[in-house]
């Protein structure tokens, strides 16, 4: 056995007390090398360098009023929120490359909860735009003043990571105070960050067919937009509200999960104010020609559906491309969990 390094700290001596009967008569050493306990204690705040602010831009800019524009987009997404389960409610705003504008907000339609900044590129990416270039988030809890400290609204580490993939060099724009702001570059708060090179995909485009439902042409033009870097299996969704408008939604693989299109396209009706949602088409892979219904559908998409729309139609191609027509109420009925509705 040889010998054997133990970093010390808080509760060092018992760690220390079990290794040495462990080790017994054993010729072996324990080396203590000490460490200050301040390492192991909690902080209230993260320390300075945690966040490292980009170059700072001039107050009258026309990139400062820019990124205002964009946290004030983020904080009216912010409204929409739907959070039965954390209560906590969080605005996003990307701008793209273009000059487009996107919003998004958290909702937990299931113990499982689609992000605000997952939202807002799922719904960029559903629309054809992929350069994203700017962020801006808004968090704060239900029923409490709005919070302007920029590491209650800096993303969770899994955005980090799916923002860090659409673009290291993505500007992260933080509330800090009533009226001032952060700017971040997403690859400063996620140093040494995990990187892999993909090989490209390439999604069935959309064609002119026979297809007259317009919530059809929705989806399938959704599923020509996912970002499928992982699996190239393309899906895509459309959720129809009551009015007659139409969301998309497409399958983003970004961080260590994927984006549900399904989810994405009632997160995208949701956080526009649409929540009576009647109809959803889906549809999934790689033929120009015809869709499938996605490999692999989740459980939780379809509770995800059954608790925002129980009686809503959904519509899955068969084996020939045709869209075949199921109303939820032959789902499992324990698919429904009793939570708050969204409205």
């Amino acid at each position: 056995m040889s010998d054997l390094t133990v970093t010390t700290g808080p509760g060092f001596s018992t760690l220390h007390n079990g290794l040495q009967e462990l080790a017994g008569n054993n010729s072996s050493t324990i080396q203590e090398i000490p460490v200050q306990n301040e390492v192991f204690q909690k902080t209230e705040t993260p320390p300075a360098d945690v966040l490292k602010p980009a170059p700072v831009v001039s107050a009258d800019s026309e990139e400062t009023r820019t990124y205002r524009k964009l946290l004030d987009a983020a904080t009216d997404a912010r409204l929409n929120a739907y959070a039965p389960t954390s209560h906590y409610l969080v605005g996003a705003a990307i701008l793209t490359k273009s000059g487009k504008i996107y919003t998004g907000c958290n909702t937990e339609l299931t113990a499982y909860a689609d992000h605000g900044e997952q939202v807002a590129i799922g719904k960029a990416q559903a629309d054809g735009e992929t350069e994203i270039v700017a962020i801006a988030l808004q968090c704060g809890s239900e029923g409490k003043p709005l919070g302007f400290k920029p590491e209650s609204n800096a993303p969770c580490g899994n955005c980090r990571q799916a923002l860090f993939e659409c673009n290291p060099d993505l500007k992260v724009i933080l509330p800090n105070g009533p009226e001032g702001m952060e700017v971040h570059t997403v690859r400063d708060l996620l140093p040494v960050a995990y990187q892999r090179k993909r090989e490209p995909w390439n999604n069935p485009q959309v064609v002119e067919e026979h297809f007259s439902d317009p919530l059809v042409e929705e989806a399938l033009i959704a599923r020509s937009n996912a970002r499928v870097p992982r699996s190239h299996y393309p899906v895509g969704a459309a959720v129809e509200t009551a009015d007659g408008r139409i969301f998309r939604g497409s399958k983003i693989e970004a961080s260590s999960f994927s984006s549900q299109a399904e989810r994405l396209a009632m997160a995208n009706a949701i956080s526009q104010g649409a929540k009576d949602i009647v109809r959803i088409a889906i549809v999934g892979g790689n033929d120009p020609h015809k869709g499938e219904t996605p490999l692999n559908m989740t459980w939780d998409s379809f509770q995800a559906i059954a608790q925002v729309a129980p009686n809503a139609v959904v519509l899955l191609p068969d084996e020939t491309g045709e869209f075949i027509a199921h109303s939820m109420r032959e789902f499992p009925s324990f698919l429904v969990v009793n939570t708050p509705k969204p409205g």
